[in-house]
């Protein structure tokens, strides 16, 4: 988003519409986890690249994301566990 000018610009199509996930950065590109999935995509704002990168060992919703010192660290989402990814 250009705040300046009001312009939105598409980055990237992900596979299926998501709603209730959690977006955190890591390097160049953002980690999207939750949406009632244990999929873990990988969007490249760059290229528009999204793929599939890990499941977790079950499925998120409304999980909260905070990058770290090179991982991304995912909590919540309907479960007492927290993990790192990256």
């Amino acid at each position: 988003m250009d705040p300046a000018a009001g312009a939105v610009t598409q980055v990237a199509t992900l596979p299926q519409p998501v709603d209730h996930v959690a977006l955190a950065p890591l390097g160049s590109r953002l980690l999207l986890v939750g949406g009632g999935s244990k999929q873990v995509l990988s969007i490249d704002p760059a290229t528009g690249a999204t793929r599939a990168v890990a499941n977790l060992p079950q499925a998120l919703s409304d999980p909260a994301a905070v990058a770290q010192h090179g991982k991304v660290i995912v909590l919540g989402g309907g479960t007492s566990a927290v993990y790192s990814l990256g």
